[in-house]
């Protein structure tokens, strides 16, 4: 299939300023941004400061890093997306990652489509990723499948940052790793998720995938911590159908998680932290609550 669009999406991730309710972060498509008409001088500026906090929260990580997991196989996790507050926990899940078993040449990255820009309920790119730490390529071969399975081609809509945090991460632990990013409009069905979960699996000895999504939102920390704990149980006993926008800023994603444990057949779910916002600016109104987890395959030693 002849690849449509040759040139690059260039998907700077920057700092923005910090809000109670999300780390955003601008995006330049072309040169335009997307969220800021800021002057480039602000967006390099900006960048290096995101280069710098990534890098010093990886240093920390790697040296705080003391968990040594054997026969187990690491293949599909869930982080969010949340920076700059939520640096350190993001840093962790890929230090854990790179500490254990599991394919890292091809990423799959699942995300809301946070602003609905997609035209399609799940859209995906051919165009590389530009992050603070080089060039980020696509996998086109399974962009190609899933194209070809009725997956919209957007490039406006894979400026989204549930995708873009996630890609600077992979690009600095990964360095020679491809991704797939995929976002996923509020209302995508479960037809059109089945049918990304097949396509997916069919790779499953090459991908590891990545759920970038965040548990609550705009809650005051009392009832987030009701809400994330809620969503840490359904997360333990594999029930991903329960999950809304109350719960999760993309409940699709979280469907496709429970479909890919399945057809993965991954026995074990480690949540490795569930904390607030709160935890990490002491504002108790509007917070963004967090799940770091992985799902593991235990092969069962033989006698």
């Amino acid at each position: 299939m002849q690849i449509k669009s040759n040139h690059k999406l260039i998907v700077i991730s920057v700092v923005f300023l910090f809000t109670a309710f999300s780390g955003l972060i601008f995006w330049q498509s072309k040169g335009e941004s997307v969220f800021s008409d800021n002057k480039s001088e602000f967006i390099d500026t900006s960048l290096n400061e995101f280069r710098k906090i990534i890098e010093a929260a990886t240093i920390e990580s790697e040296n705080n890093f003391d968990i040594k997991i054997e026969k187990k196989y690491s293949q599909l996790g869930i982080i969010s997306h949340h920076l700059p507050v939520a640096v350190s926990l993001i840093s962790d899940f890929y230090t854990f990652l790179k500490n254990n078993q599991g394919p890292r040449d091809i990423f799959i990255i699942l995300g809301p489509d946070h602003f609905e820009r997609g035209y399609s309920s799940v859209s995906t790119t051919y165009l590389p990723f530009v992050t603070p730490f080089g060039e980020l390529e696509v996998e086109k071969n399974i962009v190609n499948e899933l194209v070809d399975k009725g997956i919209g081609l957007d490039d406006k809509a894979l400026t989204d940052h549930s995708i873009g945090v996630q890609a600077g991460f992979i690009k600095l632990f990964f360095p020679q790793a491809r991704i797939v990013p995929l976002v996923f409009r509020a209302n995508t069905n479960q037809q059109i998720i089945a049918k990304v979960a097949d396509i997916i699996a069919k790779h499953q000895n090459e991908v590891s995938v990545i759920a970038s999504v965040d548990f609550s939102h705009y809650q005051s920390y009392q009832q987030a911590q009701v809400l994330d704990s809620e969503s840490g149980e359904m997360i333990s006993n594999f029930n991903f159908n329960d999950f809304t926008l109350e719960y999760v800023d993309s409940p699709p994603t979280m469907r496709l998680v429970g479909k890919l444990v399945e057809l993965f057949e991954m026995n074990e779910v480690a949540i490795l932290d569930i904390v607030n916002s709160y935890n990490f600016t002491g504002k108790t109104d509007n917070t963004t609550g967090y799940i770091s987890a992985f799902f593991n395959k235990i092969f069962l030693q033989e006698d």
